[in-house]
């Protein structure tokens, strides 16, 4: 391809892309749309849109799989903390911050925020901005902002369709509204009528995240699929509907915390990982978790079932009360001047009740020796999490699904470790599993550990490259395999005249991988030509003349039978 032909083909795909993101714009009704340009970067552009809160929550995820991103995510991280300044000890700054930034590069994750340049979403902004060398070349984080649009500061501004707009840096911050946090790659703003009053976005946010993460209607569970290894490697257009990983981290965070915290666990089934000692929302979480796994085992047993020895039975309202007196002080003083009349204590008790699994409690002590591993706190989290929809609660989910799902997650974070000790404990399991695209993934990837552990576990090589068209679909990941004979001239690798513009057979492929990449390494180990199933011409009296000549010109052994273009 010539420059020029590079330059023209990549202004069409922009000018499609372009298209294709109008076209969704519509679709979901934008109130307005653009482009934000931040001062301090200018080279760093935020897109963003404005939707009511009843806007097609399948629209606006479409948007973000299809308009605003050119893959699909791994995991999403959906972040929630206090919008007041926050201060993290510098100890527990420096293993959140290393964590964050290496789940979400290694990973490809997203990460979505409150989008306001205070409070946590002000730290995790300038945890992205000052990305370290060594991740400079791993995966580009996207930083997705979804905030309440009366409470933007210069919010006016942003009144366009389609414009690029300048937004200034603001000293000030008024009550009731605060800016936006200038690293953000992504906007969505919802408009619910209101001006300087936060928390208007909790439930959209929700629903979409619900959306994403495909968790909130088991029954939808059982059909979704794992999307195949063609379909990640080749697909220009992302499934929105195929479900993604979410995961929800809380550091600190008021009231409007808890119900965030109430709606992802409670409500959509989504693994919340809460920092204790980061203060106020996460503190209270911590106490109440810890108290209650006192009395756990102590809770009056089903009818059905047998009291557990040497323990006390206690009902369930006893133990509410007891636990509500102990965090009683706490939530007044959390509370402060609020006169709101919702019982945040109610909330997290069922949040503990409830969905006792769906909660990881980190100690982020200063006193401690070790820092946590948070990239393995997420994957935990996320696994113990799938281990509710093998519980009795759903005998409908699929078991083999569920631990293809799993299996995926420890790929994506290159875990062979817990591929192992926590996923795959029955060696039953094994053949049970279709796991061909998770080979292939490994394979495509690099990553040699899992590819080891398939093989140790006979998966079978045979049935999977069956059709060679899979393995020749791998090298096209590694060297792009070109389809027109006159490449394989060059490379040496003869073919007939009259096929110089058809379309190469499977066999000629595969003469392609073996001579470019297999017999480098082995030499003449074995005749190639007697592996595909061509005909080897070891006698050329059985040949005409004309044939004998070509193939000496093109130095090749194959003889072309009744049916060959040379007879």
């Amino acid at each position: 391809m010539t420059t020029q032909d590079s330059y023209l083909s990549h202004g069409i795909g922009s000018i499609r892309r372009t298209a294709k993101r109008d076209k969704l714009y519509r679709e979901v009704n934008a109130m307005s749309y653009g482009t934000i340009e931040f001062p301090d970067n200018r080279s760093k552009k935020a897109e963003f849109i404005r939707v009511s809160p009843d806007a097609s929550i399948n629209h606006v995820k479409e948007l973000l799989f299809n308009g605003w991103s050119d893959s699909r995510p791994s995991l999403v991280i959906s972040i929630s903390g206090g919008a007041k300044e926050y201060i993290m000890q510098p100890k527990l700054a420096k293993a959140f911050r290393q964590g964050l930034l290496k789940v979400a590069s290694s990973t490809g994750a997203w990460i979505v925020t409150g989008g306001s340049n205070t409070g946590i979403m002000k730290v995790i902004g300038e945890i992205v901005q000052l990305k370290p060398v060594s991740q400079l070349r791993s995966k580009p984080i996207k930083l997705i902002g979804i905030a309440t649009w009366g409470c933007v500061t210069g919010v006016d501004r942003l009144d366009v369709h389609g414009e690029t707009v300048r937004y200034p840096k603001y000293r000030g911050q008024k009550k009731g509204e605060a800016p936006l946090e200038p690293n953000h790659t992504n906007f969505i703003f919802v408009d619910d009528g209101g001006t300087k009053g936060f928390g208007g976005e909790i439930e959209f946010r929700s629903k979409l995240e619900q959306s994403i993460s495909g968790m909130g209607v088991k029954s939808s569970r059982e059909v979704q699929q794992l999307p195949s290894y063609e379909m990640r490697s080749n697909s220009q257009t992302q499934d929105a509907s195929i479900p993604v990983p979410v995961v929800l981290l809380v550091i600190e965070g008021g009231p409007h915390t808890i119900k965030t915290i109430y709606e992802a666990v409670v409500q959509n089934n989504i693994p919340a990982i809460l920092f204790e000692g980061t203060g106020r929302c996460c503190d209270c979480f911590a106490k109440v978790y810890h108290k209650y796994l006192i009395y756990k085992d102590q809770l009056t047993p089903p009818k059905d079932a047998k009291p557990k020895e040497n323990s006390t039975p206690i009902s369930e309202e006893e133990v509410k009360e007891i636990l509500r007196a102990e965090v009683a002080d706490f939530l007044i003083k959390f509370k402060g001047h609020n006169t709101d009349s919702t019982d945040y204590f109610q909330m997290i008790y069922e949040c503990v009740h409830k969905k006792f699994k769906f909660l990881t409690i980190i100690g982020l002590n200063v006193n401690y020796d070790s820092e946590p591993d948070i990239d393995l706190v997420i994957l935990n989290a996320l696994l113990t999490a799938s281990d509710y929809f093998e519980s009795d609660e759903d005998k409908t989910y699929n078991y083999s699904q569920h631990k293809l799902e799993q299996l995926q997650l420890a790929l994506d974070w290159d875990r062979v470790d817990i591929a192992k000790s926590y996923i795959m404990t029955n060696e039953q399991d094994w053949a049970k599993l279709h796991l061909n695209n998770l080979f292939l993934t490994s394979l495509d990837r690099n990553q040699i550990k899992f590819t080891e552990l398939f093989l140790e576990h006979d998966f079978s090589l045979t049935n999977l490259f069956q059709n060679c068209d899979t393995l020749v679909s791998l090298y096209s990941a590694l060297d792009t395999l070109p389809h027109s004979a006159r490449y394989y001239r060059l490379l040496d690798v003869s073919l007939d005249d009259d096929d110089d513009d058809g379309d190469i057979g499977p066999n000629d492929k595969l003469h392609y991988i073996y001579k470019r990449y297999v017999k480098p390494l082995i030499g003449d180990f074995f005749e190639i030509d007697a592996v595909l199933g061509v005909e080897i011409m070891n006698d050329e009296s059985n040949c005409c003349t004309g044939c004998i000549a070509k193939i000496k010109e093109k130095r090749k052994k194959r003889h072309h039978g009744a049916n060959s273009l040379y007879q």
